[in-house]
């Protein structure tokens, strides 16, 4: 019995996942569960994630910014005067607490302890 070359398998497994045996590309699977089981994100939380492009949960001073941005949106009052004022610089080195160029989680909550929102 012969059996399939190794570079056609792939493509028939990709092809039937997408109800087509020549298809491009896999179809998505969300491994997420319900929306109902999802506990609902404060501002804060939803702002970060948002923010964060890169995933490494730290905001370099860009993301930082983007942050400020949509929590001044949300009507975030310690964002909304940092945002009207354009104070990202001052309120990033304030919140930068080990000075490595990035905020995190951690710095975020000590600064916010400290100043407040």
């Amino acid at each position: 019995m012969r059996s399939l070359p190794a570079f056609i398998l792939p493509a028939l497994i990709c092809g039937f996942y997408a109800g087509n045996a020549f298809a491009s590309e896999p179809v998505p699977v969300s491994v997420e569960p319900p929306a109902e089981a999802q506990e609902p994100m404060d501002l804060e939380t939803a702002s970060f994630i948002t923010a964060d492009a890169d995933a490494d949960l730290k905001l370099e001073y860009e993301e930082f910014r983007t942050f400020i941005g949509l929590l001044a949106v949300g009507d975030h009052k310690s964002a909304k005067w940092v945002s009207a004022l354009r104070l990202y610089s001052t309120a990033f080195s304030v919140m930068d607490k080990n000075k490595d160029g990035f905020v995190d989680p951690d710095e975020l909550r000590e600064g916010e302890a400290e100043h407040g929102k």
